[in-house]
């Protein structure tokens, strides 16, 4: 004789993101009071071709189970999507609800999953993630361009201050030369002076002989 009977089961929000984890409503009928536990594991498929490639969202005991019908719910984490391959994301696959009683299997329902990205068909997606690698050359072509551009203005900025130690040395240059002639100008008016100095003694002298 039978003890436990599905009666039924439901899915809630049947659209979902991939992201959200699944929530069940589980009937089913017991022939009599069970004190043992029973067992419910929920299993995403990854690969339809390699069950080890499938991923237990869940695996929760119910305990214990009364006489007559028993609803309850059945919650299961959404699946990793970082261990699915990409090629395998997209597309038809299946979520499998695994009952268990004393090490035998009494439930096994299938729900098809169909997995795609709103407006954009299955097969328009692509595979291989080319974007991210044309984004990651395009920027450092971007920031090879921006090296080259700072090593131009930085040269532009050593010219400059090249043409400014020469303006500095020229202007030096002139302000030496006109501080010669002021100097030799100088000189001649000193000279000058001497001259009438001496020319002014020696008529003195001149006089002092003739008295």
């Amino acid at each position: 004789m039978e003890l436990l009977t599905f009666k039924s089961i439901s899915l809630k929000n049947t659209i979902r993101k991939i992201t959200d984890p699944f929530e069940f409503e589980i009937v089913l009928n017991s022939k009599q009071e069970i004190e043992e536990g029973v067992i419910f594991t929920v299993l995403y498929t990854v690969d339809v071709t390699n069950e080890n490639e499938d991923q237990i969202l869940s695996e929760t005991e119910i305990s214990p189970i009364p006489k007559g019908n028993v609803k309850f719910n059945l919650e299961a984490d959404a699946p990793d999507i970082d261990r699915i391959p990409l090629e395998q994301l997209f597309g038809l696959t299946s979520i499998i609800i695994i009952g268990s009683f004393r090490g035998q299997q009494f439930l096994r329902i299938g729900y098809i999953v169909d997995v795609y990205y709103p407006g954009i068909p299955n097969e328009n997606l692509i595979t291989v993630d080319e974007t991210e690698e044309v984004i990651c050359s395009e920027e450092e072509e971007e920031d090879e361009e921006e090296d080259e551009n700072d090593e131009e203005v930085n040269d532009l900025i050593v010219d400059d201050e090249e043409d400014s130690k020469d303006e500095e040395k020229i202007g030096d240059d002139i302000n030496d030369e006109k501080d010669g002639e002021k100097l030799l100008e100088d000189e001649k008016d000193i000279k000058n002076i001497n001259d009438k100095e001496e020319s002014v003694t020696n008529n003195k002298r001149r006089r002092r002989k003739k008295h």
